[in-house]
């Protein structure tokens, strides 16, 4: 698929995203996707980022830009907003010494099983029926947010 993607991004002359998540590691190790998507982006006629998605855990997500991973995700968005910012912010540190951008989450989207905000037409329409969390990001947490972290981009929460 990767090829694919990249001969497709040659065609167009367009610069593209590739990605695994840590999700999906049980079906193939960094390593082993390393191996051959580092090689490929870097022999591309067009730049390549190559996208470790979701992270959740530190170790792996410093695995990752050791291997050559350009830009990682560090999902910290189940934790408290605090919390959240404090570990996105040293790791945004360790990944700019290394030049690789680091994408963090704020917010939850809701689920696909109807209990999303948009499906609510009640006065708590932007609150998780399972949890009382807030739905959408807040935009003035979110510019809280990099301010405090200096996040690279920002996935938000603005429904499914």
């Amino acid at each position: 698929m990767a090829k694919g993607v990249i001969a497709a991004a040659e065609e167009m002359d367009s610069p593209v995203i590739i990605g695994t998540a840590e999700a999906l590691l049980p079906y193939a190790s960094l390593e082993h996707l390393s191996s051959f998507l580092i090689p490929m982006a870097k022999n591309a006629k067009i730049p390549v980022v190559l996208h470790f998605d979701h992270g959740l855990t530190p170790e792996l997500i410093v695995k990752a830009m050791d291997l050559g991973f350009t830009s990682v995700m560090y999902d910290c968005s189940t934790l408290p907003f605090e919390e959240n910012s404090k570990r996105v912010a040293e790791l945004v540190k360790a990944a700019h010494a290394r030049g690789v951008s680091v994408e963090a989450e704020l917010g939850h989207v809701g689920s696909a099983d109807g209990n999303s905000a948009e499906k609510s037409d009640d006065k708590d329409k932007d609150k998780d029926k399972d949890n009382d969390t807030p739905v959408f990001t807040d935009p003035d947490e979110a510019r809280l947010f990099y301010e405090k972290t200096g996040c690279d981009a920002l996935a938000v929460a603005v429904g499914t």
